[in-house]
């Protein structure tokens, strides 16, 4: 079959065809690398914008400690470099901490799974310091710091340091490597942190030591709007063991080591009910707890623990509304307190207006039946547990009574004390413990009536002497009693004497 030859016509049409693709390819480019850039450039401004916000969180909570945060940030087309330089308080010498970020972003904000971005930060030592660590055959600290940012501000983040070794006048310091999970939602108000750390050592140069076994946490809290300071949850730490080491050559009448196993501590923030004599309002109940599966320690006096251990501490009904507003002044106030030896001078250096919102907000918490609950405190002795429960509170106290403690809180304050403890335990640190419950300083525990009778009644009766004392004292608004009779708290101070 004969070739036919193209005609012009069809070579032009042709041409104009392969034109037009190549003009569509080069708008679809050029929109693609505008769109590139444009979701690229955006994506950075996003990351800086949450970048800073936190840095001005950091920087408004250092403030109220004295500590200045700045921010060098300076962002690139894909990537991003930023410094951190927290401290030191002015007046003071040293040089601030350093922390540098290398940010890395790209142009796929839609992807959540991959995070908006992901970020390095390490804490580099200043040169005199690295010197100094070599000098001293120290580990020098390393903190290294990745994350991902997502597209709505969630974060996660993963803190990690290995071992780190110095010595200085006080003795050898060896702690563990250390590892941080962080998981934060603004989103949905939520956060949550696992740690994982290897614990510490310290011995002196004359053989004393300390060493805290490896220690386990998690944190997992909400804060539900509208409030910004309302935790909602718990955390939970557990340390293998605490254990205190003497010297072979240690003084015979040194207390023996300390040593504590299995330690657990938790902290829980749950919502509560009002007091009932007032409008239902949003409140929390604050409890701390610390467990000890085995604790040998002399605590003094001949008082001596060996076996498990408790203590749980509470703080009920908090008000929501009226902490809000209460705890911008706390920091400031506890600033204000250190090192001071007359607090209530330094609060007198405050301006009038503000020690009077403190004094009001402050009644205004214990105006709710707030108390302070020792719930708890169980030690195990060789001659038998011992147990002590106490709350306090104010309820009726006024903003006007602030301004004059402590002399005016003793008319407001309620409170309550029970110990029960063996009677073993007590006698060799109450040196007449049969008068002292005739005259009803102590009962026997399960007496009827709160009233026990004394050694010498019971041999007489040739019953078993009871093995536990116990005493109860209630004091309310200037009143006291102790086992249910009235007394005069001067007692008190005349018996210790």
């Amino acid at each position: 079959m004969p070739r036919l030859p193209f005609s012009g016509k069809g070579r032009g049409a042709m041409t104009q065809s392969a034109k037009r693709l190549a003009a569509t390819v080069a708008v679809l480019a050029t929109v693609a690398a505008l769109a590139y850039g444009g979701a690229t450039w955006y994506v950075g401004l996003r990351i800086e914008q949450h970048v800073r916000a936190g840095h001005e969180h950091l920087a408004a909570y250092a403030a109220r400690r004295g500590v200045p945060v700045r921010l060098h940030y300076q962002r690139g087309i894909g990537s991003a470099r930023a410094t951190s330089f927290i401290g030191p308080a002015p007046g003071s010498q040293g040089q601030p901490l350093r922390i540098e970020h290398h940010i890395h972003h790209g142009p796929l904000p839609g992807l959540r799974s991959l995070g908006l971005a992901r970020w390095d930060s390490h804490m580099p030592l200043p040169q005199a310091e690295r010197a100094d660590a070599a000098a001293t055959a120290a580990t020098p600290p390393h903190l290294h710091l990745q994350g991902r940012l997502g597209w709505r501000g969630q974060a996660r983040l993963h803190w990690s340091a290995p071992t780190w070794q110095w010595a200085n006048a006080q003795g050898r310091w060896r702690i563990g490597a250390v590892a941080l999970a962080q998981t934060i939602h603004p989103h949905t108000r939520r956060y949550h942190s696992q740690l994982q750390w290897q614990g510490l050592h310290w011995q002196s140069h004359a053989g004393h030591a300390w060493e805290l076994g490896a220690v386990q946490g998690e944190d997992d809290y909400t804060w539900p709007a509208p409030l910004q300071h309302r935790r909602q949850g718990h955390s939970r730490y557990t340390v293998q063991h605490l254990r205190q080491q003497q010297p072979v050559s240690a003084h015979p009448h040194t207390p023996p080591p300390l040593h504590a196993q299995d330690l657990t501590f938790t902290l829980n923030a749950q919502p509560s009910a009002s007091d009932a004599a007032h409008p239902p309002r949003p409140a929390l109940y604050l409890q701390a707890q610390a467990q000890a599966g085995a604790l040998h320690a002399t605590l003094g006096d001949g008082l001596e623990s060996a076996g498990p251990a408790a203590l749980a501490l509470a703080l009920r009904p908090i008000d929501l509304a009226d902490f809000e507003s209460l705890l911008p002044y706390l920091a400031p106030l506890l600033a204000a307190w250190a090192g001071q030896e007359d607090p209530a001078a330094a609060l007198a250096q405050w301006p009038l207006a503000q020690q009077q919102r403190l004094h009001a907000l402050s009644a205004a918490l214990a105006a709710r039946n707030l108390r302070l609950e020792l719930e708890r405190l169980d030690l195990h002795t060789p001659q038998g547990p011992l147990h002590l429960s106490a709350w306090v509170s104010a309820p009726a106290l006024a903003a006007i009574d602030l301004a004059y403690l402590p002399y005016s809180l003793l008319p407001k304050l309620h409170a309550s004390v029970h110990l029960s403890v063996p009677q073993a335990l007590a006698e060799p640190w109450l040196h007449d413990l049969p008068a002292l419950i005739a005259q009803g300083w102590f009962t026997h525990a399960g007496d009827a009536g709160g009233r026990g009778e004394s050694h010498e009644e019971s041999a007489n009766s040739g019953g078993s002497a009871p093995k536990r004392i116990e005493t109860r004292w209630r004091y309310q608004g200037g009143f006291s009693t102790l086992n249910d009779r009235p007394f005069e708290p001067g007692r008190l101070e005349q018996w210790l004497r």
